[in-house]
């Protein structure tokens, strides 16, 4: 099975000069989640069942993650919503590098849990921040954050000297207490300034693909406006089917092999593997096809579980703090999610 897309190639002049996180104040750990769906004596349960309380963690890879909402309850009006979670992250990039909002000439927002139903969330966003420049929201599933990655870089080579990439997701909003899916959320928010910088390597190549096909095999099925039919079947609710599971895992692990070949590179030339934190499994399969090891690879999704687009920035985050001052790193970016889209990348820190 082969994987389309387009690359593209040669972005260089531009700087990642600036990474933030943001997350609700509710940390939330497995045995909570055992205690949501199973009440305070889940551990007798489990012992009679012969579950493993511990099987989310070491299977999965989830152990922790930070909620704005706890599914299965109401949803409350003033709950923290994707949105503010982007206007957050943004003011503390933007903070951290000494930019004001005149500085930035272009903002790209990244989400696939809006709270507005026919707002933009790149014109919300801009509002929030106070920003005077064109702004545009990106929705297309957990590669959502490399697409805007792309996108900067093509903003800057044409002109812009600063462009801010927001990106926020709160899924806990949208998922059901049956199954495993209650395991795999988290909330978080991230934002990114890409700069103009004549001296920098930027990306040397990237490789963005969507395969629409399986466009309804992930995400909530219902349709907007709401309507009786979907509410009464809890379609609101994330889903996420197997028929699109054999093509995500062959993304997986073909994006790191069609970033050499067309960059001409090799695993030895990539300082750290950035891969969207989505479980242990696919995490596996794109270490083992980018010929990377555990210390070479970033990996935090034991902390913040599937945060949807927000999760490879999360990453690009952990390698950014691990940047010296004087040693420039190269990384690869990998994401692949609903849609299904998915894409890499080759960029120096």
């Amino acid at each position: 099975m082969k994987i389309n897309g387009t690359y593209f190639s040669n972005l260089h002049g531009v700087r990642i000069s600036g990474v933030s996180t943001t997350f609700p104040e509710k940390k939330v750990h497995n045995y909570f989640i055992h205690e949501l769906l199973y009440g305070k004596n889940w551990s007798d349960i489990f012992a009679e069942k012969n579950y493993d309380a511990d099987y989310i963690k070491n299977v999965l890879g989830y152990e922790e993650r930070y909620w704005a909402h706890v599914p299965g309850t109401p949803i409350v009006k003033n709950e923290i919503t994707s949105a503010d979670l982007m206007v957050s992250a943004s003011e503390k990039v933007l903070k951290e590098n000494n930019l004001a909002a005149s500085d930035i000439e272009m903002l790209i927002a990244v989400t696939v849990t809006s709270p507005k139903y026919t707002n933009s969330m790149g014109a919300f966003v801009a509002g929030k921040l106070g920003l005077q420049c064109p702004a545009i929201e990106v929705k297309t599933g957990c590669a959502s954050g490399l697409y805007a990655l792309v996108m900067a870089a093509q903003f800057i080579r044409s002109g812009a000297k600063h462009v801010l990439i927001t990106a926020g997701e709160t899924p806990t909003k949208v998922t059901g207490i049956n199954g495993n899916l209650i395991y795999a959320v988290g909330d978080a928010g991230a934002a990114v300034i890409m700069s103009k910088d004549d001296n920098a390597a930027g990306i040397s190549t990237a490789f963005l693909g969507t395969e629409g096909a399986f466009s309804g095999a992930m995400g909530s099925p219902g349709l907007l406006p709401p309507n009786q039919e979907d509410l009464d079947a809890l379609a609101y609710h994330m889903v996420m089917g197997k028929e699109s599971e054999t093509f995500i895992q062959e993304a997986w692990q073909q994006i790191p092999s069609l970033l050499y070949t067309h960059s001409g590179m090799n695993s030895n030339d990539i300082d750290l593997l950035v891969p969207h934190q989505v479980n242990n499994k696919n995490l596996s399969l794109v270490k083992n096809a980018a010929g990377k090891n555990t210390n070479q690879t970033i990996d935090v999704i034991n902390q913040y579980a599937n945060c949807g687009s927000v999760g490879v920035l999360i990453a690009l985050h952990e390698a950014f703090k691990q940047k010296t001052n004087n040693q420039s790193k190269k990384i690869m970016m990998v994401a692949v999610g609903g849609g299904v889209s998915y894409g890499g990348l080759i960029v120096n820190l």
